[in-house]
């Protein structure tokens, strides 16, 4: 138990474990809780923010630094060739050609896509 690293009163935390596995009525039928704090529970604000602090340690000390590898995005390729041919084709006049690779360089993603260095959307800190 996550409280059990902190806390030390085993009263504390026999109180703890059996208002999780307390139950709840539902039209006057008890019925036993399966997982986790029930909704709207006295101490499920508290233990939400308690396991949701262990979770933002474990993706800022492990997932963050394991899966950000670099800061930006290799250029894509295809659209970097697609560009060349598009200036190319501005600097011969060929106004047709330059608008139809324009219109293509509109549908191609500017970084790729498959760059190995970093996630396809990067991991950020989201709680404060």
């Amino acid at each position: 138990m996550i409280l059990a690293e902190k806390i030390h009163d085993q009263r504390f935390l026999r109180l703890i474990r059996h208002m999780l596995k307390a139950g709840y009525l539902e039209d006057w039928e008890y019925r036993e809780t399966l997982s986790g704090c029930p909704q709207g529970g006295v101490v499920s604000p508290i233990l939400s923010n308690i396991y949701l602090h262990k979770f933002d340690e474990f993706v800022e000390q492990e997932l963050i630094p394991k899966y950000t590898q670099g800061k930006r995005r290799g250029t894509n390729p295809e659209y970097r060739n697609t560009a060349n041919r598009r200036v190319s084709a501005q600097r011969r006049g060929d106004r047709a050609a330059a608008r139809d690779l324009g219109k293509r360089l509109r549908t191609l993603p500017s970084t790729d896509p498959a760059d190995p260095r970093l996630p396809a959307t990067p991991l950020r800190k989201v709680r404060g």
